[in-house]
């Protein structure tokens, strides 16, 4: 599969690319930003798989995870991932669902996190005895090194950053200290970090990018994702330590 979404007939500069793609995106999710939380990306164009493609898409794009579904006949779900030069950003939706890491690895050299953002429905996640419940205007930090338990028991929308640990060894102890807990992104650099992932992806698959033009979006997103941990909010209610 290729790595991003390529529109080659569209040579414009970046500056007229985000200026159009943002008056799109801010139409269509105008509460994007609100307080009151999020809003589901418009999904009528994108191509839903069943649950063997599903399966595979999964381990591909994010780890490798035992996958199971409750209805595996009338199981649906997408995956639009863009993958910039080391950082992936994914919109994921999906019927009921359950995933399982049981791999563990003694160092971080090729370990990644995930930092997932739920947009709609809440998903549940278990790792190193820590349990959580995850809802829009939220999101939570999963280790590759350790294993764990995700699921959602309904249909949820979700967008997802992958990020190799390698590029955020000096945020270690807060990832160390807030992996597994809900946190909020109801101000600062996590509500703009959300803002950003649905940009990139409309960027990227409306548009062909060159080189440097990648290069920029992922240090602009490595920029709010090491602001977020950074300024991290305490865990809410909703986390189970």
């Amino acid at each position: 599969k290729p790595d991003r979404y390529q529109n080659t007939s569209n040579q414009t500069l970046l500056a007229d690319k985000i200026k159009d793609v943002t008056a799109h995106d801010l139409s269509m999710n105008k509460n994007l930003l609100s307080p009151s939380g999020l809003e589901m990306p418009a999904t009528d164009r994108m191509q839903t798989l069943g649950a063997f493609d599903w399966e595979h898409t999964i381990n591909e794009t994010y780890f490798d995870l035992d996958v199971s579904f409750r209805q595996p006949n009338t199981f649906s779900g997408f995956l639009q991932h863009a993958k910039l030069l080391n950082v992936g950003v994914s919109h994921y939706h999906a019927n009921t669902v359950h995933y399982n890491r049981s791999v563990e690895s003694s160092g971080y050299a090729d370990d990644s996190i995930l930092m997932t953002f739920p947009i709609k429905g809440d998903v549940r996640f278990t790792q190193k005895g820590r349990q959580l419940t995850s809802t829009p205007g939220h999101f939570f930090i999963e280790l590759s090194s350790l294993p764990y338990e995700f699921y959602h028991l309904y249909e949820a929308s979700l967008y997802v950053i992958k990020i190799p640990l390698a590029l955020l060894m000096p945020q270690m102890g807060a990832i160390e200290r807030q992996f597994a807990r809900s946190l909020t992104i109801d101000e600062g650099a996590g509500r703009l970090l959300v803002f950003q992932i649905s940009q990139i992806l409309a960027l990227i698959h409306n548009n062909q990018l060159g080189d440097l033009e990648i290069k920029i979006l992922e240090q602009q997103l490595l920029n709010l994702i090491v602001l977020s941990l950074i300024h991290i909010s305490e865990p809410t209610r909703h986390a189970q330590i």
